[in-house]
């Protein structure tokens, strides 16, 4: 296991989402009874997503004058 994640972080976060929607939509249209067991995860991803581009919005600035 500790092999597999070291080789995960070697790939940027870019190419990961990217091949991770590369293999969603593979699942959908091969597996489409997997892709419906697996479509939480693609909600909980997007959230995910939109919660970090909010946060990008409002940056702490702590320095008050």
């Amino acid at each position: 296991m500790n092999r597999f994640v070291k080789s995960i972080n070697r790939v940027s976060l870019i190419q990961q989402i990217i091949i991770g929607l590369i293999i969603g939509i593979l699942t959908a249209l091969y597996v489409p009874d997997v892709a419906n067991e697996l479509a939480l995860l693609g909600v909980l991803f997007v959230g995910a997503l939109k919660g970090l581009h909010q946060s990008s919005y409002f940056p702490c600035n702590c320095s008050h004058q």
